[in-house]
């Protein structure tokens, strides 16, 4: 099985402990060691190109819209050219975290999410608890 870091802050592994101090003496003996370093690409068109190259580019449905004039409506200029933006191909940037803290009453739970509502949601069902718990 071939191991690969795609991405800075790319999790490499789960440590399971019964407490924090446990777990932080776990992550002290963790050693990872690289191998075919490659220059990181910063270049967002460049990382864009190479994706297509290899193949691990996902597929957009890309299309066109037109629209015919209102006959009604007299047009003075014509503007023409092309205008392209990305697809929203960021989610390298959002790298995903989750800290649970047990309570009293139950977990408190700190993620990082701009969708905060569904994460609530998502974790009631998976935990089957009511989600104002």
């Amino acid at each position: 099985m071939e191991n690969k870091v795609s991405y800075y802050g790319q999790a490499l592994g789960v440590i399971v402990a019964k407490d924090r101090k446990t777990a932080n003496e776990a992550a002290k003996k963790v050693r990872v060691e690289y191998e075919n370093i490659e220059k990181v690409n910063v270049d967002s068109y460049e990382v864009y190109k190479n994706a297509e190259k290899d193949g691990s580019l996902e597929k957009l449905v890309v299309g066109t819209y037109k629209s015919q004039p209102n006959k009604s409506v007299k047009i003075e200029h014509t503007i023409s050219g092309e205008w392209q933006t990305g697809g929203q191909h960021h989610f390298h940037l959002e790298p995903q975290n989750c800290l649970c803290i047990p309570t009293a009453d139950g977990l408190d739970i700190i993620s990082s999410t701009q969708w905060m509502d569904h994460v609530q949601n998502i974790l009631s069902d998976a935990l089957m608890l009511p989600a104002n718990k």
